[in-house]
């Protein structure tokens, strides 16, 4: 993936389902929480999630994100919906309509941050 203006690559995906250890500690780094607002679990403790499924979506940074097992659960099987429209930055929409947007968090001091490729 390139950014459409300056032509600089942003993200590199997989082929595979699983995202690999690369771009599992590059999304840690980069989304350091459960995305699901107001969650502060641990993104080392998450299950990493497609924004859009998989195949339809790639296994890359700008389609992933980490999730508790809870909210997980929540996502698959309620009427929240959750897009990336730019890679670390989530909107989500309530079962009520409500929308909520998740930003990405400053990356803490002496975090690893590999980039996603």
């Amino acid at each position: 993936m390139t950014d459409p203006q300056s032509g600089m690559l942003l993200d590199v995906g997989t082929s595979t389902y699983r995202p690999p250890e690369h771009l599992r500690r590059f999304l840690w780094a980069r989304d350091q929480t459960c995305r699901q607002p107001g969650c502060m679990m641990p993104a080392q403790r998450c299950e990493l999630d497609h924004t859009v499924p998989c195949p339809d979506g790639p296994t890359a940074a700008c389609n992933l994100c980490p999730f508790c097992k809870h909210h997980h659960r929540l996502k698959h099987k309620s009427n929240w919906a959750v897009t990336q429209p730019i890679p670390g930055h989530f909107i989500f929409k309530a079962p009520s309509g409500k929308v909520y947007v998740r930003e990405p968090e400053p990356v803490l001091a002496g975090f690893p941050t590999d980039p996603p490729f």
